[in-house]
């Protein structure tokens, strides 16, 4: 139960630090270190590299997107598709199986009605 409490405050954490513009708050509260991560990356091959090197070049963090085996990287405003680890994620990605490395901007209109 525990180990619940504290991903439910990082999910608190990263909430109020996207409210706050709080940089340091979202990556602290960008760890998961006891529920998913730890069951999910043998999974991935490569995923330690992969966030390793994003973490590396700056990126706020890496880790698996939803219940995997994909993966994401959130970046600092302003550091664009190559920014926040970019070159690194590319190249450690390309070493891992079966790559598909992408980049994207955040969507910041939000959900809407399409058509």
């Amino acid at each position: 139960m525990s180990d619940f409490v504290w991903q439910t405050a990082n999910l608190a954490g990263f909430i109020s630090g996207c409210y706050t513009d709080d940089l340091d708050m979202i990556r602290a509260s960008l760890e998961d270190v006891v529920v998913i991560e730890p069951q999910r990356q043998a999974l991935i091959p490569g995923f330690q590299d992969v966030r390793r090197g994003a973490m590396e070049a700056g990126a706020l963090g890496c880790s698996i997107s939803g219940a995997g085996p994909s993966m994401f990287r959130l970046g600092s405003r302003g550091g664009g598709p190559g920014g926040a680890g970019g070159d690194a994620w590319r190249v450690r990605a390309a070493r891992a199986s079966r790559p598909m490395p992408g980049s994207s901007r955040c969507d910041r209109r939000g959900r809407g009605l399409i058509g």
